[in-house]
């Protein structure tokens, strides 16, 4: 069961969203929190580290619309590797979350 402060953070990402996420994301490691901010249309790529590295992500630039990974990030020996990785199969947007994000404005926006 997660934590009182993960059950913040989905919440504060859920109010930030405009609409369900749609397109195509790559879910890393248990992303079933997430299920109801994903649109039913959406294509999703469920992959589990440490299966599919994600510091180093077996994906074409730009392949993804949304890259949603839950409580892999602090685990990895080189986070920043994972976070440019991320970015590099993403399409436009990137925003990355800790449990802590819901003590944090949260925006959506090129990074």
């Amino acid at each position: 069961m997660p934590h009182l402060t993960r059950y913040a953070m989905y919440r504060r990402i859920s109010e930030t969203l405009n609409e369900p996420l749609g397109g195509k994301i790559l879910g890393i490691s248990g992303i079933d929190a997430f299920r109801p901010l994903i649109s039913k249309q959406a294509e999703v790529l469920d992959v589990h580290y440490p299966e599919v590295d994600m510091q180093n992500l077996p994906f074409k630039d730009s392949s993804f619309d949304y890259v949603i990974s839950d409580q892999v990030i602090e685990h990895l020996e080189n986070p920043k590797k994972a976070i440019l990785e991320s970015h590099r199969v993403l399409k436009n947007y990137m925003m990355p979350t800790r449990p802590q994000t819901y003590q944090m404005k949260i925006s959506r926006g090129p990074f």
